[in-house]
């Protein structure tokens, strides 16, 4: 199992039939970023469980390529 909290195993969820052992809305949640990046290649990011982890980064890259995203803080008085 991994250590990583923002990932959540489909058994876990809702969402997730255990006695068809499939997820009610028809999502995929891989484990590994590369599978990740192959599943929304094929099928696009709406077959993407909202609850993988990297599923807002490959919106991003496919929504808006061209744009940077960096983190901006705050200075505190």
């Amino acid at each position: 199992m991994r250590d990583d909290p923002s990932f959540r195993p489909c058994w876990r969820c809702r969402r997730y039939d255990r006695a068809l052992r499939i997820c009610r809305d028809g999502k995929a949640n891989p484990r590994r970023k590369i599978d990740a990046i192959a599943l929304v290649e094929l099928l696009g990011v709406r077959a993407l469980c909202i609850h993988n982890p990297h599923r807002e980064t490959l919106a991003r890259r496919i929504f808006m390529p061209n744009t940077e995203f960096q983190c901006k803080t705050s200075k505190s008085s």
